[in-house]
Parts: structure tokens; C-alpha cells; sequence
């Protein structure tokens, strides 16, 4: 039986011209709906996929030495990162660069930040019934010509056209994480107080497709330290709202989070009541699968 027959993929093997390595290590959900394979049968097939690299590498995603991957940590020469997740057998990195923006740019861009964008205030189906906004405001900018909105958990930000200041932001924190290319989109949280958070998820979200590929999500905080707080998937005897790793991000910092950890990970910043200024997040993603149902006409790797 051929390892697409294994995976349930025969009728589609026309539609899927690769070999068995190429099956394990590039084999993706993403890339299997793209040749017309249905959600479901995607889905049921890397299961099986999964269950072939387990007998090959003990692991259920591949390895580095098989599928090349360069975390921040290790190509980011402009700035002294720490590796705080390496989950090699999830394929999962996160990375933490301290202090990384000047302490006076750093204000001087959190004042930026503050004043100049329209914050908008949406609501989801968990505060709607309420009649109240999430508890933080927020702007999603994207790159000239995309009209992509973001979508999450019932939120949705209408995108906002990123002006050269912040532009001029992305690009410095950008060339400090080392990365090739220039991420399209930001999406910007301002955390008036510890009473404003954000709560257990993923960045799974289609516009960026990193349920089933590698990703790299950059975050900039500034102003107020918050916790970050990071929880495996599937991780047994861990309360609702215990984490099993976290760290202190304060004003300056830069941090990331790479490969597939939105595939098995979440992430949160809590309230802490106890704190009492403002905090800025900015989390530079790569939009690759443009959402052509918003209107928007641009195409990516994902359409």
C-alpha cells in the first residue's frame, strides 16, 4: 500500500504529485484542501500522516534535519535572544529578546501609537450579549491594497492602512529578529490598565494559515510588564487557567513565536489588577491566504 493509500489519500494521488519523503515532511492540512481534498478528509488524513512520523521520527511533526526551519533565536545577531520554548518534537519555538528597543524610542513610539491610531473598540459573542467591548482596544493594519478583516472568536477589526511611522517601526524590529522578509499585517492591542487582557488562544486564524505550517509571529511590547503566559495542548492535570510556561514582557521587549506552535500551543495575557498603566502590544504576522469574500484582491502562497 502506497503512503498515500495509507493516509486515505489514493484518489487523490493525480492531484498530490510528490514522493513518500516529500508526503512526511511537506504534507500539510493547508496543502491537501488547496488539491480539493474536503476539510474532514484532510483532517483525518494527516492523522494518519502523523502516525507514519511517529514510527519514523517518534515525533508528529517533522524534524528539523528533515525539514529545514531557522528560528530568531539562532539567525538574530542584532539582538541577545533567548530560546524559551524549543519543542522540537511539536516543531514549536518561542524566543524572547530583552530590551531590544531604546527605552526613549520605545516611549517615543508608544506615544506614537497611543495618539495617532483610531482605536477601535469590538465586541465578540461572549461580551455582546452584554452590550460590552472586549476588555482592550485594538487596530489591524495591513499593507497598501489589502482589505482584509481580521476574524476571530466572533471579533471583527476592519483593516487600517499602515501610515510610514509605523512602517518605520516594523522595519526596525524587523532587521532585530533578522528576519528575510517584511511581515504584511499588525495587529495592535492597547491594554489600558491589568483589567484588560487577552485570554486563551491560538493564532490560528486562515488569513495567516499556521494551524498546519511554519509561521513567525513578532511581538513589540511597550509601556506596563504583563505576563505572558504560554500552555501546551493537551497537557493533562493543568487547570483552565494555568499555564505550564510564562514570562515577564516589559516595555522594550521584543519576543516571538515560531514553527507550529499555534498548532499546539496557546498563549494569554490575563488580568493582573495590580497594574496600573497602559500597556502596547504589536504582533507582526504574515497574511498569506488573502480573503477574497472581504473584497480584498490580493493573492498569497494560501489562494
Amino acid at each position: 500500500m502506497s503512503l498515500l493509500e495509507e493516509g486515505g489519500l489514493g484518489q487523490w494521488s493525480r492531484q498530490i504529485p510528490v514522493n513518500g519523503f516529500d508526503l512526511l515532511t511537506q504534507l500539510t492540512e493547508g496543502n491537501l484542501q488547496k488539491t480539493g481534498v474536503p476539510e474532514f478528509t484532510a483532517k483525518e488524513a494527516m492523522k494518519k500522516i502523523e502516525l507514519l512520523r511517529q514510527g519514523l521520527w517518534a515525533q508528529v511533526e517533522p524534524p528539523r534535519r528533515e525539514l529545514a526551519l531557522d528560528t530568531v533565536a539562532e539567525i538574530g545577531i542584532k539582538g541577545d535572544w533567548e530560546q524559551v520554548i524549543a519543542d522540537e518534537a511539536c516543531r514549536s519555538y518561542a524566543a524572547v529578546c530583552r530590551q531590544a528597543i531604546d527605552s526613549d524610542l520605545a516611549w517615543q513610539w508608544f506615544e506614537w501609537l497611543e495618539t495617532r491610531l483610531p482605536w477601535q473598540d469590538p465586541t465578540d459573542t461572549k461580551y455582546r450579549a452584554d452590550g460590552k467591548a472586549i476588555p482592550r482596544r485594538t487596530i489591524f493594519s495591513v499593507a497598501k491594497g489589502c482589505n482584509c478583516t481580521y476574524k476571530y472568536s466572533g471579533v471583527a477589526v476592519k483593516p487600517y492602512v499602515e501610515p510610514d511611522w509605523l512602517a518605520e517601526i516594523r522595519e526596525k524590529c524587523v532587521d532585530i529578529a533578522g528576519l528575510d522578509e517584511q511581515p504584511n499585517s499588525c495587529n495592535i492591542n492597547l491594554y489600558r490598565d491589568g483589567n484588560d487582557q487577552v485570554g486563551w488562544h491560538t493564532d490560528d486564524e486562515p488569513l495567516f494559515e499556521g494551524e498546519y505550517n511554519d509561521i513567525c509571529i513578532l511581538s513589540l511590547s511597550l509601556g506596563s510588564s504583563r505576563t505572558f503566559q504560554l500552555k501546551k495542548k493537551g497537557v493533562k492535570g493543568v487547570a483552565r487557567n494555568e499555564a505550564t510556561s510564562s514570562f515577564v514582557v516589559s516595555h522594550g521587549d521584543l519576543c516571538t513565536m515560531e514553527g507550529r506552535f499555534q498548532r499546539h500551543y496557546l498563549h494569554a495575557v490575563l488580568r493582573e489588577p495590580e497594574v496600573e498603566e497602559p500597556r502596547i502590544n504589536l504582533t507582526w504576522r504574515f497574511i498569506t491566504k488573502h480573503n477574497h469574500d472581504d473584497g480584498c484582491t490580493l493573492h498569497g502562497p494560501g489562494n
